[in-house]
């Protein structure tokens, strides 16, 4: 299992303490988006793009994902 943090509020030391086996902490910068913003883009025409892999773009697109 790979955990990125998502916020400061955010413990991952928790995690290093959870029965869910063996969990490598991944560091990278961190971005002010949710998935909550991204759904709310897309049901509104706004681009995703940089926000997410365009393979997820494609899928998101492919099946209406999202739409209103």
């Amino acid at each position: 299992l790979e955990a990125l943090r998502r916020r400061a509020a955010d413990a991952p030391e928790a995690l290093l303490t959870a029965p869910a086996g063996r969990v490598h902490r991944v560091t990278c910068p961190l971005l002010e988006i949710s998935a909550s913003d991204i759904r709310a883009r897309v049901a509104a025409g706004r681009s995703i793009r940089y926000l997410t892999p365009q393979s997820v773009i494609d899928i998101i697109s492919q099946h209406r994902l999202y739409l209103r």
